[in-house]
């Protein structure tokens, strides 16, 4: 089912920069995953705010998160997973100014033989994020790695820019764009983003996956061209629960309905 798929993978990402799978509980009926708490909100949270404040973040600021973004997207290739959805409203930011992926619900194997990869792209990527769409996926083809790194550039332009690649009232005109148009430079629409950021970014939203990063390890390595080799890399480390007593809180939490019940 999509809910042992995930938490398949779920169990094989563990990098500090990816939301913590803690485990998964059952009090019928329902199904449960237990996930680190990431009390500060998403980035979509975030550049509203900035929007509304009529301000940008920082330039250096989010270039660490990119490259936070980046180190976390290598650990998850690496595994041969792909994530298939990234975007600012699956990427928390805590406190710390720590950025965590999140939202394994679209990830699948990367495989270009596995037909449950063209379908689920159909109905979850196209209907569901057409401002961070990779043509590949527009087109409904089948899709590697290489995927995620053109969501990340267009996710990344918006945070850098304050505005999506490309934006229309009609759906199909994005999707188009996503295919056929280039977007402006990101300097163009914020004069502090350096020249290397511009290249990087236009790189990792190349049309053809064969003409783009190949891979996040090359994003990082023109990041550090950047900052030189002091740029701090981030490390892997992740954080222990104590899973026993928690799922017996999760549990009791459950059936006292101490959570609230939203919906996305």
């Amino acid at each position: 089912s999509k809910f042992n798929s995930e938490l398949n993978i779920l169990s094989r990402v563990r990098h500090r920069n990816v939301v913590q799978f803690v485990g998964a509980v059952t009090v019928q009926p329902n199904l449960c995953i237990v996930m680190e708490f990431c009390p500060c909100g998403d980035l979509a949270d975030l550049l509203g705010r900035q929007r509304a404040a009529m301000k940008r973040l920082p330039e250096p600021e989010v270039r660490a998160m990119l490259a936070q973004l980046t180190s976390a997207l290598a650990h998850i290739h690496a595994a041969r997973i792909v994530h298939r959805d990234i975007k600012t409203s699956n990427l928390f930011i805590t406190r710390d100014k720590v950025l965590k992926i999140m939202d394994f619900g679209l990830a699948r194997e990367d495989d270009y033989e596995s037909d449950d990869n063209q379908a689920l792209t159909i109905e979850g990527e196209i209907l569901g994020t057409p401002h961070y769409l990779s043509p590949e996926q527009a087109e409904a083809a089948q899709i590697d790695h290489r995927a995620d790194i053109y969501t990340a550039g267009a996710t990344f332009y918006h945070v850098f820019t304050g505005n999506v690649p490309f934006d229309d009232k009609k759906l199909l005109r994005i999707i188009r764009a996503h295919l056929n148009k280039r977007p402006k430079l990101p300097s163009e629409r914020n004069a502090d983003v350096p020249q290397i950021i511009d290249d990087v970014n236009m790189k990792m939203m190349e049309k053809k996956p064969e003409t783009r990063f190949q891979s996040c390890d090359e994003i990082l390595t023109a990041l550090k061209s950047l900052q030189g080799e002091e740029m701090a890399v981030v490390s892997e480390q992740v954080f222990d629960f104590p899973e026993a007593d928690l799922f017996l809180l999760i549990k009791e939490g459950i059936r006292e309905n101490w959570f609230a019940q939203e919906r996305v």
